[in-house]
């Protein structure tokens, strides 16, 4: 989900021209652009100034003011309640977001308390495999048969590496490859299809943002190789 987020605001910042700017900071000075996790906290924190509840404009407008640009906090808020972060719930046609801070901390003591019984669990079954190998090494001695058993180890694993290298001149012929590539080009179809969908997005932008230009803006688009005939694959 954090990885849609941070895709969603490269695609954003693109048809922006970058990130929003403050209007105190002139030509010659650049704002350093804010990290996702960092306007994470940003929505956090407006949540935890009035603990009130929101709709989506509302936050919009507020986050804007704090340097977020207002087309990814609808994703940012996603990510927050797919962390149980805050709450999100639909009512009718509008969602409405809260979250209140003593739930953070209830949160916080729970997976304390979650990760100190696994961290107990574990030092338990490290105490036990170290009796263990201990033990194991307190009987173990050299010998003519434990010999004749690792001489027959190393002939195994040597057989082992001769069959593996003649393996490798049939990888092409491997049938576990071929459903990898089938689905990988599944991917590579859905990523090209997004992409397509990002620049029509980011021409309509532009002729909105710039009216009277919109034939300058097709014919840059065309120099850049975006033509009419420009599509998602079926």
């Amino acid at each position: 989900e954090r990885e849609r987020e941070t895709e969603r605001e490269r695609e954003c910042d693109a048809a922006n021209g970058g990130e929003e700017r403050d209007p105190s900071v002139n030509n010659m000075g650049k704002k350093r652009g804010m990290s996702l996790e960092e306007k994470r906290q940003i929505l956090l924190a407006i949540f935890t100034e009035t603990e009130d509840v929101f709709q989506l404009k509302e936050l919009e407008k507020r986050a804007s003011k704090k340097g977020i640009n207002s087309m990814i906090v609808k994703d940012l808020l996603q990510g927050l309640a797919d962390d149980d972060l805050i709450h999100a719930e639909k009512v009718g046609i509008s969602t409405y977001y809260w979250m209140f801070p003593s739930e953070a901390g209830v949160r916080m003591n729970n997976l304390i308390t979650s990760l100190e019984n696994e961290l107990g669990g574990l030092k338990k079954e490290k105490t036990k495999l170290d009796c263990d190998l201990a033990g194991r090494q307190a009987v173990l001695c050299h010998s003519d048969e434990r010999q004749g058993l690792l001489d027959g180890v190393k002939k195994l694993e040597e057989e082992h590496g001769d069959l593996e290298k003649k393996l490798e001149k049939f990888s092409d012929c491997d049938p576990d490859l071929y459903l990898e590539m089938k689905k990988g080009l599944a991917t590579t179809k859905e990523s090209a299809n997004r992409w397509v969908d990002n620049i029509w997005c980011l021409q309509g932008w532009m002729n909105k943002k710039f009216p009277g230009r919109e034939k300058d803006i097709k014919q840059f688009f065309k120099q850049n190789g975006v033509t009419d005939d420009l599509d998602t694959i079926p």
